[in-house]
């Protein structure tokens, strides 16, 4: 087997922080062009965005209770992941709790059924 020595680990490494610079030269240059970006007034004077719009949430609709039973009935978990699952915001998920519904947080945020 190959028997490195200190140089040879020594250049590796400054040839890793060489490339980990220019990666993040790269970046800088992004992010300011980003900026740079976002900031230009359009011709009405307002500022302007070249990204995407953010995303909207896939699901509008409120969550019902029964739904809501139902999906924690099947497969629990907190309340991050049933909002994923239902695709609504986990603020609504927290509004359907007891008293809304018979869901209620159990040790360490898990959600269940009480029958």
């Amino acid at each position: 087997m190959n028997e490195l020595t200190a140089k040879d680990i020594a250049d590796w490494h400054r040839k890793q922080a060489k490339k980990h610079e220019e990666i993040a030269k790269r970046h800088y240059d992004m992010a300011a062009s980003v900026e740079q970006d976002f900031d230009a007034p359009s011709a009405n004077g307002r500022r302007i965005s070249s990204g995407p719009p953010p995303p909207r949430p896939a699901r509008m609709n409120p969550v019902t209770a029964s739904e809501f039973e139902d999906a924690v009935r099947n497969k629990t978990g907190h309340v991050g992941d049933l909002a994923k699952r239902l695709k609504t915001d986990p603020a609504i998920i927290e509004g359907l709790l007891e008293p809304a519904s018979r869901v209620y947080k159990g040790q360490r945020g898990w959600l269940f059924v009480r029958d």
